[in-house]
Order: structure tokens, then sequence, then C-alpha cells
């Protein structure tokens, strides 16, 4: 079972292969030392963005015997990347930010992680991006996994398993200026604000004409935008897991033109496009096991 029933029936991950619960509570580090071999090369327009896991932000509704306080995998990172690391426990710990039943921020929690993350850029590589501030969040309360938008995970059998849960309901955050990418944005033939791109930078995009972006577009295919409204012309590359997607929409406003690879750093890709900066958005959990094979 991945799926731990904490206080106040909120639900966090654990049996994980990142062994997230493990790693903050018996102090097991899984960064190898030459993690940052793949990096090398690009620090100098690089920034890695970090979530922090739900058993650090809720570990107050962690059951009874558990503590989440070490950081030790993280701490290798900050240890190199100095400036080029942005921890966003600090901003989110405090606020209504993750899913009571879901292992994933909410959309509060990614909109403010929006703005922390816009104001680190802007200092740290002389941006001028403003931040979009005309957006009314709006929330309702409702079983996750009915939306249909793949969130919920920690209610559904595979994880919560022969567990019985008296309440499903969560907190759902939306709002009408951000726009649901995952499940819900459908490509079509007039289409100008999304292309679909292989991992050869091979337009496929009519081959999903018709085809609302599903997980396996996400995780097989490049998302690209182009927005010539941004006054501030710079090629991005965004490399992400599945906290950001209920924000890609801010990001393809905010930059002229953005390359959304879900998977870690890849430095083969990095060559290819060419790109002016190089975000890397990551979960803690999954700052494990990099792939030191990509140099």
């Amino acid at each position: 079972m991945k799926t731990l029933i904490g206080k106040n029936d909120y639900l966090f991950l654990q049996n994980d292969t990142n062994k997230e619960l493990e790693v903050h509570n018996d102090n097991l580090c899984l960064v190898r030392e030459d993690f940052y071999i793949p990096l090398e090369k690009y620090i100098y327009k690089y920034l890695l963005i970090v979530f922090p896991d739900k058993s650090l932000v809720h570990k107050e509704y962690l059951p009874e015997g558990l503590d989440a306080k070490y950081r030790p995998g993280l701490e290798k990172y900050k240890n190199y990347l100095k400036d080029h690391i942005l921890d966003l426990y600090s901003y989110l710990k405090d606020e209504n930010s993750y899913y009571k039943t879901d292992t994933h921020m909410n959309l509060n929690g990614a909109y403010i992680s929006y703005g922390v993350v816009l104001e680190k850029i802007n200092k740290l590589f002389d941006f001028h991006v403003e931040k979009k501030t005309n957006v009314h969040l709006q929330k309702k309360d409702c079983i996750l996994s009915d939306l249909g938008i793949a969130i919920g995970d920690l209610t559904m059998i595979e994880n919560l398993g022969d567990q019985t849960l008296v309440d499903k309901m969560d907190t759902y955050y939306f709002s009408d200026e951000i726009e649901t990418i995952l499940y819900r944005y459908q490509l079509n033939e007039n289409e100008k604000k999304i292309s679909i791109f292989d991992y050869n930078l091979n337009d496929c995009t009519k081959l999903h004409f018709g085809n609302v972006i599903d997980w396996h577009i996400v995780s097989d295919c490049i998302i690209y935008s182009k927005n010539e409204e941004v006054k501030e012309k710079k090629k991005i590359v965004i490399f992400y897991d599945s906290f950001l997607l209920s924000s890609l929409s801010l990001w393809m406003q905010t930059f002229s033109e953005v390359y959304f690879v879900k998977s870690r750093f890849n430095a083969e890709l990095v060559e290819k496009i060419n790109p002016d900066y190089i975000f890397e958005f990551r979960v803690e959990r999954f700052l494990t096991y990099p792939n030191i094979d990509q140099k």
C-alpha cells in the first residue's frame, strides 16, 4: 500500500521507490556524490526549484512516531548550487498549499510558488518579468478523483489497498485566469498556442489534432509554447514533474518561448535546443538517483 493515513484523515505517500518518509525521518541520503556532473557546464544559466515533500509541509498530520525533519539530499544540492537553487519550503509550510487526499500541491500552492520563483529569477538573472496578478483563486469541496484530471491519487484503490477512509472530501482550487492543461486542453487544426515535439524536436502537433493533452502526451513529448506578447524575448527550457502541471499555462504566459519537458535535466536535449536559460522544477523526493550518464 502506498497510502499512509495520518491524523485528521490527511493522506501521505509511503513505500515509494524514493523512500520519502525514510529520508525525512531516518536521515537517509539517496543522492550520490556525483549528482552535479550533468549540471557543471550549464550552471551559469540554470536554476533548480525544489517543491518540498508533503510529509515535510504537513508533518503535524503524520501518524505518531514519525517526525519529518531531515533533508540530507537537498543539502548536497544546496552546497553545490549555492544561489542557483530555490527551496520553496519556507514559503509553503504555513499555507494551505497541498491537497489532503493527493500527493501534489494545490493551485494555491502553485500560484504562491509562481510568485516566489519570478522574484528569484528576476534577481538572479536580471530579468524584468512581471507577475500575473489578476488571478482570482476559487475553491470547492469535492472528491478530487471525481474531477477526472489525475488528482486524488492517494484515494485510489491501487494506492489505498484494503484500507478504509472515513472521508474522501478535499478542497479543490481553481481559477478562470489559469487554464487547466492536463485532460482539459484540446489541440485543434487552428492551434497557435501549443505545439507538440518529440525528443528529436520534430513537430508532431498535427498528429494530435482532436486529442486532449493527456498523461501520455506530457510524459512522452515536449510541449512548446510561443507568446509574442511577452516583451522580454528569451528561449527557456523547463524540466518539470507533475507538481508543475496545474500551473503550466501560467508559465506559458510568462516567457516568450518555452519548451516544457517532463523529465529530469537532460544535457543532450539542452544541447539540441540551446536555450538562453534552464529552469528545473523538482519535488524533493525526486532529487534522488540522478542520471549521471547525461554529460
